[in-house]
């Protein structure tokens, strides 16, 4: 799951540039830059999905960052400049939501080796960005 939804994130990310750098966004490269802010919702949407999974479940939590990312992929219609380039948000706070969902999941499936699996899941995390990345 987390090579999945991290492959998402690179090949996301890797369009939104092209798609703002065209017609009818034509952005330059400091306001294409300025597109990694989004990460910091992550400060703030991290420790609320682990309150939202706690409360809702896994599986309400997977239709909470699911609905998000398909939100931003459909912001992603809106050719209007002042709204087009906001799209970014709901995806990649569900991509922030899945990742945390995936991690504490990955926990409470083992009854051992906790650490094991968190050290497998990470790796296949990265594994996952270095075939995004090729």
């Amino acid at each position: 799951m987390g090579a999945t939804v991290l492959f998402a994130l690179v090949g996301c990310f890797t369009y939104a540039n092209f798609y703002l750098a065209a017609a009818p966004f034509h952005l330059n490269s400091a306001q294409l830059g300025s597109i990694f802010f989004v990460y910091l919702l992550g400060v703030v949407i991290t420790p609320q999905s682990g309150w939202f999974m706690d409360r809702f479940g896994f599986r309400h939590t997977t239709i909470l960052y699911c609905s998000m990312m398909i939100a931003g992929l459909l912001l992603t219609l809106v050719k209007n400049r002042a709204r087009g380039y906001r799209w970014p948000s709901p995806l990649f706070s569900g991509v922030f939501v899945a990742q945390a969902a995936a991690t504490v999941q990955d926990g409470r499936n083992r009854r051992r080796a906790r650490s094991s699996a968190a050290g497998l899941y990470v790796t296949f995390y990265y594994l996952g960005e270095a075939l995004a990345l090729r």
